[in-house]
Parts: structure tokens; sequence; C-alpha cells
């Protein structure tokens, strides 16, 4: 049994996260269009899991929905994993895939201020041979969208 301790940094995440005042800046052609919408974020444990038995890492994972407050329609869903490396103590990964043809494995660090706020800092790039990739559909790659 993996007790709460092992998952480091993401235990912070686990749990159910609702919000209902985000807002939405989207390009359009002829300006940038407003939306306000709500979100939920629930994050849950995984096993302990290894990478040819010499990586260890801790994981959870993730589903995100946010919905557009006018009326009521989806406009982003998400699913993915954060992955914690346990015998690095500072390296993260997060993993996610967007329904509407985008995946990402983003990997970073997370750092602790003097006031024990954890920062996770990853990044990705859609650039050929990325050691952390973006991974885009035909469509949305000459579009140059990112997460």
């Amino acid at each position: 049994m993996t007790n709460a301790t092992d998952f480091g940094p993401l235990q912070l995440l686990i749990g159910i996260w609702q919000g209902q005042s985000g807002t939405d800046l989207s390009p359009e052609p002829d300006g940038t269009e407003h939306n306000q919408y709500r979100e939920r974020f629930e994050v849950q444990p995984v096993r302990p899991l290894s990478n040819a038995e010499e990586q260890h890492l801790m994981a959870v994972q993730y589903h995100q929905t946010v919905y557009r407050i006018r009326d009521n329609k989806q406009i982003h869903d998400q699913s993915g994993y954060w992955s914690w490396d346990k015998e690095m103590q500072t390296v993260v990964m997060h993993s996610f895939t967007l329904a509407r043809g985008m995946s990402v494995i983003a990997g970073g660090q997370v750092q602790i201020d003097e006031k024990f706020r954890h920062h996770f800092n990853v990044s990705a790039s859609a650039e050929i041979g990325a050691q952390w990739p973006i991974s885009q559909s035909p469509f949305l790659a000459p579009e140059s969208v990112t997460p």
C-alpha cells in the first residue's frame, strides 16, 4: 500500500477542484473573443510506476472539463498525468491529450520557495526532435495552436 507522502509534491494536486470565474480569450479574425467559463479538475492517485525497472515514478491521473457559462457549451476536455521521479526529487513530467488532436509530454522541475509554495515548471516544444514533444493533428500544426 502506498501512503500519501510517496506522492511528493503531487499530493497537493489530488482532489476535485472547481471554479466558476474563468475567462477564456480566443483569437478571432475580427479581434479577440472573451468567454466566461466554469471548470472541473479531478485528480486521482495512480499506483507506483517504473520505466525498465530503472526509473521509479509516482503519478496522478486527471480529467479537466471546461464549460462556457453563457450557453453551457463544453469548450475544453483534457486528460493526462503528472508524474514525479522519487529518486530525482525535483523532476516532474506532465503528459496529456486534448480531444481535438494534440498530445503533449512536458518535463521540468518542482521548486519549493521560502513560503513552502510549490512551483511546477514544465515545458514542451513542437520542434522536430524535441526532448519534451508536442504532437498535433495536421489541422492544428499549421495553426501553431498551443495548450
